[in-house]
């Protein structure tokens, strides 16, 4: 599977099913179809996930649906934005991985043009829990859910997803997406426990498992891949250090006016003088890209980030342009080559 990214201004329901079924998600504006992403600090391959709408419910799931009905209100309509909502994903914070927004209206979750609805639960008139989901023709898919931890002992987490899959029943939609769960990242597996399930192969074809494969090929072979060049470029005597690219997503939009890097990591080259290398590596194409690579000042897609040193030393937080790239090829003798040729033109000493 190729890394894709789109930002579309028209979607009808039934190109959204299409793209479901394709192994596509949506972040917030942005559609992407990816076998990996960096989450939790590292590379990871994703394993995407559709449930199943026409099984029946467990006993367990239905005694939760049945006792959070009778407990409290709720209400199903098209999502909005309002402070009852930004409270409740303030108070969630702490339970996102990665990049975390400051503010819900920063995710741009409600924005066209989708057709983004709501699951509204009301203890009396207080707003205990939402989630936000896509209707498509025949699927919906599962955005984001908040709740107040203060009723943790109610499911609310999951009693909304079984919300949304009865109204995506009743909608006529026939399958879930939920997004997908990380082999190794436990945080992504109550997406499992509702409903049978089945999971996207690299061959393309949904195959329904009891349990999701566990073996993470891509990524492994990627981790290799970047070690190997790491201690490749090491023993030319180059300083590297390791960056994750969160901004990849830049260049897989075309815009030809700004070249923007592509891959979702790299290797900062340390060069006395002259500008900044970086050698790039694109595990889906299994290429090394050797480049020098300029600071785009206007963007900041971080701005509205909340803090956190460990992105800051792990991940490329500016979003970077190709300059003049040296070689793009899936040799690394040859990226390695041509990164230490040209670190000796801007003055590096191996000695």
């Amino acid at each position: 599977m190729e890394i894709a990214v789109d930002i579309p201004e028209l979607l009808a329901p039934r190109q959204l099913d299409r793209l479901l079924g394709r192994g596509w998600f949506r972040s917030g504006p942005l559609l992407y179809r990816t076998p990996i992403l960096p989450i939790d600090h590292q590379l990871r391959q994703l394993v995407h996930v559709r449930l199943r709408l026409d099984a029946p419910l467990t006993k367990s799931r239905r005694r939760l649906l049945k006792r959070n009905r009778e407990r409290f209100r709720v209400e199903i309509r098209r999502a909005r934005l309002c402070n009852d909502r930004r409270r409740l994903y303030r108070r969630m914070h702490s339970r996102f991985l990665g990049f975390v927004m400051r503010d819900l209206d920063g995710l741009g979750i409600t924005e066209p043009p989708f057709d983004t609805q709501e699951v509204a639960v009301f203890d009396g008139d207080k707003l205990v829990a939402a989630a936000w989901f896509d209707l498509g023709e025949r699927a919906t898919a599962g955005l984001i859910g908040m709740h107040d931890p203060a009723y943790a002992k109610f499911g609310l987490g999951i009693y909304t997803m079984l919300e949304e899959m009865e109204h995506a029943r009743q909608h006529g939609s026939r399958w879930y997406y939920p997004g997908y769960v990380v082999p190794g990242v436990s945080a992504f597996d109550y997406k499992l426990t509702v409903a049978p399930a089945q999971f996207l192969r690299p061959n393309g074809r949904w195959r329904a498992l009891a349990r999701p494969p566990s073996d993470t090929p891509i990524a492994d072979r990627a981790h290799d891949e970047m070690a190997a060049l790491e201690t490749a470029l090491r023993a030319e005597g180059l300083c590297t250090e390791r960056r994750l690219y969160p901004s990849m997503w830049l260049g897989w939009v075309e815009d030809k006016a700004a070249p923007y890097i592509r891959g979702m990591w790299h290797l900062r080259v340390e060069t006395p003088a002259g500008p900044e290398l970086i050698v790039e590596h694109l595990p889906t194409q299994q290429a090394y890209i050797a480049t020098t690579v300029r600071h785009v000042r206007a963007l900041d897609p971080f701005e509205d980030v909340l803090p956190d040193s460990a992105l800051d030393r792990r991940y490329e937080l500016r979003v970077l342009a190709y300059c003049t790239v040296l070689i793009h090829t899936r040799s690394l003798q040859r990226a390695v080559e041509q990164t230490a040729a040209f670190a000796r033109r801007q003055g590096w000493d191996p000695a």
